[in-house]
């Protein structure tokens, strides 16, 4: 995990009522997710896409198993 160099670095979501989308994946197939996309007030041109599956629902292990094939698990 990347640390950020300015500790005074706030966080804007572009969006209250993050949107979700149906995705169709070749590793895990049908799964529908919820992305937010965060800003740095300081950094227009850098985001941070956060993308998470209802607990419960069959895109949540879908989703886990698509993060750990990419590497990307915490």
């Amino acid at each position: 995990m990347a640390q950020s160099t300015t500790a005074s670095t706030s966080l804007n979501a572009r969006s209250c009522d993050p949107p979700q989308h149906d995705l169709r994946h070749p590793l895990v197939g049908t799964l529908t997710v919820t992305q937010q996309t965060l800003t740095t007030s300081d950094a227009s041109d850098q985001a941070l896409v956060v993308v998470t599956a209802e607990p419960g629902t069959a895109s949540e292990p879908a989703l886990r198993l698509l993060a750990q094939a990419t590497g990307t698990t915490r």
